[in-house]
Formats: C-alpha cells, sequence, structure tokens
C-alpha cells in the first residue's frame, strides 16, 4: 500500500533478476507488494497492474500513462516472478484484503500480462475457495499462456534446479489443472486481450512469438469471457500498442458506467 514511483531501484533490472532467481531473497527484503502510484482517493476505482515472469511495474508505463486518472487510480502489483505462481497468487489475493481493509473501496479493477493472469486468477481463486467475494468485478488479461507454455518443460530436463513458477506454468501442471476449475466468482467479467504478429519458430503452430495462440485462446478460458479481442503485436509489444491501450480504456469506460458483464457465459 506504500506510496512509489516506477523509477524507484527496487524495480531495476537487477531487481527483477533477484525475483527470478533468488526469490526469497527478494521476499526477505521487502521487494514483494501491491504498491500505489498516488495518494488513496475513494473517489477512484483502482486499476491493479500485473506483470508478468521477468517483468515489473514498469512495463505498464505506456498503458498507465494512457489511463484516465480521472476515474481511476493505478496501483501496481510487484512478486518474484521466479517463486511459484501459486505464493504470488497469495501474495496479490492477502495485499488486495489488505488494501480494502485500509481504504475500503466497492470494486477493483485486475489488468495482467502474460503470466501475471494465471496469478490474478489465482488470487480470486483463493477467494472463491474461502467462500468470499473477492472486490474485483473486472479482470483484463493480455495474451496469458492459460495452458502453460512448452518451452517450461526444457527448464524442467535442465541439470539445474528448475524455477517454480516455470514448473507451474509447463503444460499438464497441477497449477494449470485448477486454475480454470473454479467456477467464475460472481459479478466478475473477463475480457481477454491477445497478440496474433510475433511468430517464433521455437513454438509449434500460431503463436504471438513467445505464447502458441492454442495455449492464449484456450476454450477453457474463452467460454468464460465476456470480450475476446485480439492485436496484430507480439506478446511483449501489445503493452505498447495504441490499439490495446484504446481498447482497455474503452473497456474501463463501459466499466465506470456499469460494473456488469456485457454477457454472462
Amino acid at each position: 500500500g506504500g506510496q512509489v514511483s516506477i523509477g524507484q531501484a527496487r524495480f531495476d533490472a537487477a531487481r527483477v533478476r533477484e525475483g527470478m532467481f533468488q526469490p526469497l531473497k527478494f521476499a526477505s527484503e521487502g521487494q514483494v507488494g501491491l504498491f500505489m502510484l498516488q495518494p488513496f482517493d475513494p473517489g477512484k476505482v483502482p486499476v491493479v497492474f500485473v506483470h508478468g515472469i521477468g517483468g515489473s511495474p514498469r512495463d505498464w508505463v505506456d498503458v498507465i500513462a494512457s489511463l484516465d486518472k480521472e476515474r481511476f487510480q493505478p496501483w501496481v502489483a510487484y512478486y518474484p516472478s521466479g517463486a511459484s505462481i501459486g505464493y504470488s497468487a497469495l501474495v496479490l489475493s492477502s495485499a488486495m484484503d489488505e488494501l480494502r481493509y485500509r481504504h475500503p473501496f466497492a470494486n477493483a479493477v485486475i489488468v495482467a500480462h502474460s503470466m501475471g493472469g494465471l496469478v490474478a486468477m489465482g488470487s480470486l481463486n483463493i477467494a472463491t475457495r474461502e467462500g468470499r467475494i473477492p472486490p474485483v468485478k473486472l479482470l483484463v488479461t493480455i495474451s496469458t499462456p492459460w495452458l502453460g507454455n512448452r518451452a517450461a518443460r526444457w527448464a524442467q530436463a535442465a541439470p539445474t534446479r528448475a524455477l517454480d513458477s516455470w514448473l507451474d506454468i509447463a503444460p499438464g501442471s497441477d497449477f494449470l489443472d485448477s486454475v480454470l476449475a473454479y467456477p467464475r466468482p460472481p459479478q466478475l467479467c473477463h475480457t481477454m486481450f491477445y497478440g496474433y504478429g510475433g511468430r517464433s519458430m521455437f513454438v509449434k503452430g500460431d503463436n504471438d512469438g513467445v505464447v502458441a495462440l492454442s495455449s492464449v485462446l484456450a476454450s477453457s478460458a474463452t467460454s468464460r469471457a465476456e470480450q475476446v479481442v485480439g492485436f496484430d503485436e507480439g506478446h511483449e509489444s501489445i503493452l505498447q500498442s495504441d490499439a490495446m491501450q484504446e481498447a482497455l480504456n474503452t473497456r474501463l469506460a463501459t466499466y465506470s458506467r456499469n460494473p456488469t458483464c456485457k454477457s454472462a457465459p
């Protein structure tokens, strides 16, 4: 809940690498958290930005710059992306509960990129599992690999110990089998954005340069979403896409006027 700036040293590349390869050190040094970029304003809806593996809140600089700050207040999640996704989901869930206790707010939005979408959905599942209704009413996931990434299997075969997050993101992992097994939280709207402009010879079939579209557009996820929109962008460039930012702001504007789903799959 502390106020930070994107330029702070905690978001430097060295810290991001530490979160990948030394997640316990990263956490013990107090880097993990949910941070505000401006003082809390009860009149504005919190929008929580969740980065992907090997990322940081700086990934969201362009998206945050385009955000309508008259109606929304940006918050950024920061977690050690080498840790298990379940751990990061628990951190996010606990942080949301803590901030809701400190600053009561009626509803919030989560915008998550790549593996961050799994973290976000995992955090919402925790509330569902505990019989609680989370304060999040809109989830926007961007290029999230719902069925995992086959490249994670290479990490499993490496002579050194694989990162816990890579074990979780390997197709068929226990985490991936469970993440969409829970019913969608009541009143949660899910919008899915994805890129189709990237290409990688190391990823089978159509892909965004990092993740196969068969994973991003898994029927188990799209069948629960109220909106699925594609952009001619790669896995990383989609965050800088003017078209994606415009679509996100349009969805947020619609949500601010009527925080309900367009359709209920």
